[in-house]
This record gives structure tokens, sequence and C-alpha cells, in this order.
């Protein structure tokens, strides 16, 4: 038995529970492919998972080695029995990935199945095609990779083949002699109308084209492009493709000229079909047209999308938005291509509102929550929590009341001291305390919901507070980070689109 690899060593003997060491005898259940030390196998009479019912008489255990399987593998393999092989070979590399001799014996087995599956199956087209000869050719050569019972099967198809050669080479030559005669009949009729049902063929169906001109209903027009369409295809006369060619594009400039206000995506399609070497006059005049109904559209989405964004239907100023990038994909020379960066970046900041928004919900009714429950702690002793906050003053909010921002964590806050007169831009340094939240408004960012900080001395005269408990205090950081982030995605649904 060849020595354990490092997949197997560390895998576990399913009765003892205990990792195999080198050079042990490992059983391999042959139902559901568990591993065992050989006693263990015989003490247990066979396997001990549950759902596997393997058993084995201990007087008669039946062992199998990964050696005894390797030599079954070469014999099965010798004995053209490939997928009985290939089972085997998956029995050992779903315990050991890493064994490279069952893996080279995996290999052969499988190159053997598929050079023996295409003869086969070559050799069956051909038969079903009634090429007798090839499909006696592949039958023969598959022999060398079939086992005893296919062999049989082959060699009676083979006889049968040799029955109908002769039947099929007799039936072939009738055909020939009826297919020939047949052949010079249809000649010779074919020749007395060939010059007239062929030569004047084209010619014939342009002028039955030509009868239906005379039309001014649109979509008699439109039949008239799809006709003369269908006429390219096929026909091959080059003067008569050139005058169809010259229909179409005179028709197309009719339509789009005439639906341009109403329906300017339709007639740019028509302009499409213009033929701008031939006709630059008529293509440029009707391409500023289409445009300018275009651009008047384009500016209509984009102002839709500004109020849409205004009145947080992100979702459909988004649609707004991919519609006007949709124009200008229309028309990739013209000005209005230059805005296509803008808007694929306010499609981002778009995409960004909507996740923001269901966040934002979610951070609400979180808030809402915590405070009704920080409602229910009254005042408890006079320990307050002394903190020391470095901030700079960026505005009024209130007079004795300033919004500041953190130095250190960025974080927005609301100070409130009535003895001192705090500066815009001044960076201070002070102890104080927690003082709950307030709801400050903001010049720049609107109303905002921030954590309320006093002077540590306030708190025995003025607000006369009291110190938090643990789980107040809990509270209070858990709001502190949910107002923190209601704040930043408040200054994401805030932010305007800009064209």
């Amino acid at each position: 038995m060849s020595n354990l690899n490092e997949n197997i060593s560390k895998s576990t003997c399913q009765f003892c529970q205990s990792n195999f060491k080198q050079d042990v005898e490992i059983i391999i259940c042959p139902q559901c492919s568990s591993l065992y030390h050989k006693e263990c196998w015989i003490e247990n009479s066979g396997c001990g998972v549950y759902g596997c019912n393997y058993k084995i008489k201990v007087d008669n255990a039946e062992t199998l080695s990964i050696e005894e399987i390797k030599i079954n593998i070469e014999y099965l393999i010798n004995e053209n029995k490939y997928h009985e092989a290939i089972s085997e070979c998956k029995k050992i590399l779903k315990i050991d990935r890493k064994n490279s001799e069952i893996k080279k014996l995996y290999n052969t087995a499988v190159h053997l199945v598929n050079s023996k599956t295409k003869l086969i199956e070559n050799g069956d087209i051909s038969f079903e095609n009634k090429d007798y000869k090839a499909a006696e050719i592949y039958y023969t050569n598959s022999f060398k990779y079939l086992d005893d019972e296919e062999k049989e099967f082959y060699k009676s198809r083979i006889s049968i083949i040799k029955d109908k050669i002769p039947f099929e080479r007799k039936k072939k030559i009738i055909n020939t002699v009826l297919i020939s005669v047949i052949l010079l009949v249809i000649a010779g009729a074919l020749g007395y109308g060939y010059y007239f049902y062929y030569f004047m063929e084209e010619d014939r169906a342009f002028a039955e084209l030509e009868k239906n001109d005379s039309v001014n209903d649109i979509q008699k027009m439109e039949i008239q492009i799809s006709k003369y369409e269908n006429f390219l295809k096929r026909y091959k006369k080059p003067e008569l493709l050139e005058k169809a060619n010259d229909k179409i594009n005179y028709f197309s400039g009719l339509i789009a000229n005439e639906i341009y206000k109403s329906d300017w995506k339709n007639a740019n399609k028509y302009l499409g079909k213009i033929d701008f070497v031939k006709n630059p006059v008529t293509y440029k005049e009707l391409y500023s047209r289409i445009l300018d109904e275009a651009k008047s559209e384009y500016k209509d989405r984009l102002n839709n999308a500004k109020k849409l964004d205004l009145q947080k239907k992100y979702e459909d100023s988004k649609n707004q938005i991919e519609d006007a990038i949709e124009i200008i994909n229309l028309f990739p020379e013209s000005d209005i291509n230059a805005d296509k960066q803008k808007l694929n970046s306010n499609l981002t900041l778009l995409n960004k509102k909507i996740s923001s928004e269901l966040k934002y919900s979610a951070i609400n009714e979180e808030i809402n929550e915590k405070s009704e429950e920080l409602k229910k702690f009254g005042t408890v002793n006079n320990n307050l929590k002394v903190l020391n906050i470095k901030a700079k003053i960026l505005e009024y909010s209130q007079p004795s009341t300033v919004i500041a921002k953190v130095i250190d964590s960025g974080n927005l806050v609301a100070l409130r001291n009535p003895d001192v007169d705090l500066k815009i831009g001044e960076i201070i340094d002070f102890e104080c305390i927690r003082n709950g939240f307030i709801e400050v408004n903001s010049t720049k960012q609107g109303l905002l919901n921030l954590p309320l900080y006093i002077p540590a001395y306030f708190h025995e005269t003025t607000y006369n507070l009291s110190g938090l408990s643990p789980e107040s205090e809990s509270l209070e950081i858990r709001l502190d980070y949910l107002n923190d982030q209601k704040m930043k995605l408040d200054s994401i649904l805030r932010m305007p689109l800009k064209f």
C-alpha cells in the first residue's frame, strides 16, 4: 500500500476519530468512501457513518486499501471498462486530491472513453446518413476500446452494414439514372423560358414597385421604403440597385421632414437611411432640425431630473438623466456630448441617494426608539462624566449656542456657553458635560439634531443636571453615533444635481 500523503494524514478514522499515521493501512467504505483503520473497520463490522448501512461479516472482512483499488483501476482500464475505472478513481480523489498516480489513471480512462465515444458517434452518424462504408470503418476502429459485450453489439451492426452496402449501391445507380432523366426534361423546359423569366425578372419587379410611388401617406411611404430595401437584398443589377437607393433616400427625406417635430427619434432613424454623399444639403438640413428637437427634449429631461431630485423622487430623477444620456448617444458629434461625464457623475450621486434614503429611514427609526428609551431614565446622582472637547467654531445657531466641529473625530456638536463670547473660526478647548440632544438650524446643512455640551460647572447651578447611569450612557453613545451617521447621509441627500 502507498504511503499516505498530507491530505489523508490530516483525516481522521470515522470509528476511533484519531488521525492516520504514516504507513498505516487504510480501508475505504465501498458505499460512502469514508476512511477507517483496518482494525477499526473489522471491529465495527463495517461503516459507522450515520446513514450508511454498509456492513461486513467479521470472519470474512472485506478490506479495500488504496493500493488494491489502484491495481483494480489498472485492471479495469486494461479490460476496457473505463467508466468503472473512472468511478474508482473518483473515490480516492474525493479524499486524496493530490494523489498523482490516481490522477494519471483517471486522465487515461477519460481519454480512452472520449476516443471510444467519438468513434462510435461518428459511426452512428454515418450509419444514419446511410454512409455505410464510413460507418464500418469507424466501428472497426472502435473495437480496440470496447469490452466484450460492446464488441458483440457492434459486430452485429457491421454485419448489417455489409448486407446494406450492395443494396444501397444499386439504389444509388437507379436514383442517378432517374434524376438524370428528370433533369434533362426540366432543362429543356427551363431553356424555353430562361431568357424571358430570368433576364427580365429584375426589370419587371422594379417596374411593379414604381407603380406605387405616387403616395402621400406616411404609412404607405414606409411600406415603399421597406419594399425597396427588400429589392436591394434580392437583386443585383447595378443600375436598378442605384435607382432603388435613390427611392429610399427620397422617401426617407419626406418622412423625416414630416415627423421630426412630433417624433424626432423616428425621424432620426429615417435620416440614417439617407446617403450623405449623394444628398448632403438635405441631410444637413434635416440633421439640424432633428438635433434642435432632441436638444429641447434633452433640456426638459434635465429640468425634470432637478425637480424630481428636489422632491426626493430619486429613482424618477435617475430615469430622466438616463434618457438624457440616451439622447447624447444618438448625437455623438454634437455639443451636448460634452455633458456626458457630468451626467454620469449625477447618476452616481443619485445611486448614492437611493441607497442613503433607505439607510436614513432606518437610522431615524432607531434614533426615535433610543430617544424614547432614554426618557425612561431620570436623574440618578451628581457624578457626571466630565469630557475635554477641542473643537472649531463653525457658526452660531442661537445667541448662546454654536455649531462646532470636533478636531479629533470630525463630528459636529452643539456647544452652549452664555458666559463666553465665542468667535467663528476659533478653536476652543474646555471641560464640559453632555446634556442630551438639541435641534439646531445650520445655514449650510439645514435642520440638524446634534449632541449638546455645556461647561462642566453649569450642572451645579443653571442646569441642575445629574450623572448618567451606565444604561443611559450607553444609549447616549449610541445616539451620538446614529446622529453622526444621519448627518452624513443627510449631507449626501442635500447635495444638488449639477449640470
